[in-house]
């Protein structure tokens, strides 16, 4: 499996999450629509963090702060949805904490192999 699968499936949970702690439903278009925004902007982190993307706090910080940062502006721009304050902070907190704590994890399991 490649490892950027991790960081997408890291967007589908705080997607799933927000959308149900939000009582929005679990419809696929709908889903698919509010994760797309962050999706689109993994694979730009990955790329633009090269070789660091794999080490636990600067290639997941940065992974996160670009997901964040590009996601949110492709939700206001392109998607015309909301970007307040609390909810980027809420992306920010939990990418930034889950796309190092997975790294973190699977440099020790590296490590210990």
């Amino acid at each position: 499996m490649q490892l950027i699968a991790i960081d997408v499936l890291v967007v589908l949970a705080f997607v799933a999450i927000g959308r149900d702690t939000h009582n929005e439903g679990s419809a696929l278009v709908e889903f698919l629509q509010t994760a797309a925004p962050f999706l689109l902007a993994v694979p730009l982190g990955w790329v633009v963090t090269g070789e660091a993307r794999l080490q636990p706090i600067r290639g997941g910080l940065c992974v996160a702060a670009i997901t964040v940062v590009v996601g949110m502006a492709i939700r206001k721009f392109v998607f015309n949805d909301g970007t307040a304050g609390a909810f980027v902070a809420v992306a920010a907190s939990f990418f930034g904490v889950t796309m190092v704590m997975w790294r973190f994890w699977a440099q020790r399991a590296t490590a210990a192999a």
